[in-house]
């Protein structure tokens, strides 16, 4: 029997300094931060810490500063890695880390995506599980089980990982409130039951009794990473993965990255570079299409508990915008869902997609290598364009 394998990484270890801003700060500007706070990180530390996570035994080597050094260490030793860090003089090393305020993501894109999911009757759906996002796990696992019972919908509800694999998780309770549903809140009885296992573990089980899966994820990545990460043996059972996540040229929580991926790029970065087949529905395609206050109207009309649920949280949406009238948005989430289904009103290219891990400006971009000379492999389907009027016809006739 072959001895477990071990593990030495060299790589940094660095603390970040995370600063909330109204916008990414332009030279010679002064800007004053909504929140800030600080991050162990550095991409060694990282690649150390997911390694550790995901069972291995690991050895981290490196350099850290004399004056804020310790705080590295501890983080080390409350991680239960073993350590060969030398001090050096002076500070260890830092990066500094813009957000922005526009994050438009929201579990009422979620909660659309999922009702189309149920509606679509395409499907033998086996699971479905929360992960950490805009809000706590615990608001989303509560979330995803009210709509599932509000559906009626025989499927089991696992719980996934509550936050992403390298760091802290970054919130957007301001935007989309606490729970993340702006207030709405699910009651006791309103819950589906919330199977023991753990999200990775009931992948892991649909994955070995089944000959191919298609993974339809909505969120950011840590649940597939963390699975691709502990069974890399079971990506062969996985059929593709439509990701909504990521973007080319634009972004919506920084200037550079969408959400899902600046939520845990380390995560993405593990799934993008698997070899399965990635189906990347961005902000390019997904800006594309909108829902509004016509399409509103009709699901306010509906006696369906779940689209009186959906109006209401929107409801809402419309009301902190203060647009009741001209009042639209995108409908993310759908298409990821909606691209298995129907395909044929979509069109799609191969790249090469990089993730940035650790940019100053850049963290969870999505990097595309549009060169016609160039040699790297294209190993993502990008998906690029919709058909509009087929979108909002199969969108309307699905749900209502």
């Amino acid at each position: 029997m072959k001895e477990p394998v071990k593990i030495l990484n060299f790589g940094s270890l660095n603390i970040d300094k995370i600063y909330n801003l109204d916008h990414i700060v332009n030279e010679g500007e002064t800007v004053a931060t909504i929140s800030y706070k600080e991050s162990l990180g550095g991409k060694g530390l990282n690649q150390t810490i997911a390694l550790k996570r995901a069972g291995v035994d690991v050895y981290h080597a490196g350099f850290v500063g004399e004056v804020d050094g310790e705080i590295l260490l501890d983080y080390l030793r409350d991680n239960k890695i073993r350590s060969l860090v030398k001090k050096t003089s002076g500070n260890s090393g830092h990066a500094i880390i813009q957000v922005d305020k526009n994050a438009n993501n929201s579990i009422i894109d979620d909660a659309f995506a999922i009702s189309f999911l149920h509606n679509s009757k395409v499907f033998d759906v086996k699971m479905v599980s929360s992960v950490a996002g805009n809000v706590g796990l615990e608001h989303t696992t509560r979330n995803l089980r009210g709509l599932v019972k509000a559906m009626d919908w025989d499927v089991p509800v696992y719980k996934g990982l509550s936050k992403p694999l390298i760091g802290e998780q970054i919130l957007a309770e301001k935007f989309h409130g606490v729970n993340g549903l702006l207030g709405y809140e699910f009651k006791d009885d309103q819950l589906a039951p919330l199977e023991k296992e753990s999200a990775i573990e009931a992948m892991i089980k649909v994955l070995e009794e089944n000959e191919k899966t298609l993974i339809i994820t909505v969120g950011p990545l840590t649940n597939i990473a963390s699975l691709l990460t502990i069974r890399e043996d079971l990506k062969e059972k996985i059929s593709e993965i439509n990701i909504m996540g990521g973007a080319i040229g634009m972004g919506n929580v920084t200037a550079t990255s969408e959400f899902n991926i600046f939520a845990d790029p380390e995560a993405a970065d593990i799934v993008f570079s698997s070899g399965v087949k990635i189906n990347m529905l961005g902000l390019n395609v997904t800006t594309q299409t909108s829902y509004d206050i016509n399409m509103h109207k009709e699901f306010k009309k509906s006696e369906l508990r779940i689209n009186q649920i959906l109006a209401d949280i929107m409801n809402r949406r419309i009301k902190r915008a203060g647009a009741e009238e001209n009042y639209t948005t995108h409908m993310h989430d759908t298409l990821s869902v909606m691209y298995a289904t129907n395909p044929e009103i979509f069109e799609s290219k191969m790249l090469h997609i990089d993730i940035e891990t650790n940019g100053k400006y850049t963290r969870g971009m999505t990097i595309a290598d549009t060169r016609l000379n160039s040699l790297c492999e294209k190993n993502i389907n990008v998906v690029t364009s919709i058909d509009k009027d087929k979108f909002k016809k199969i969108f309307m006739e699905n749900l209502l």
